[in-house]
């Protein structure tokens, strides 16, 4: 996960304090056919639960 968007997220936690924060990071993974034009191979989603500084209840 780039920098900007671990900052973004802890952001985002920090706005809603004393609850975790559930985030969903999709990625899609593309490869490049015979032309060499960019082609879609599939999209990985990934939820992740943030809490506050405090840590888990």
């Amino acid at each position: 996960m780039k920098a900007g968007t671990r900052g973004r997220l802890a952001r985002l936690a920090a706005k809603q304090p004393g609850e975790a924060v559930r985030v969903v990071i999709t990625r899609q993974i593309v490869d490049h056919g015979p032309d060499g034009v960019p082609v879609p191979v599939r999209t990985e989603r990934r939820e992740v639960l943030l809490y506050p500084a405090g840590g888990q209840p």
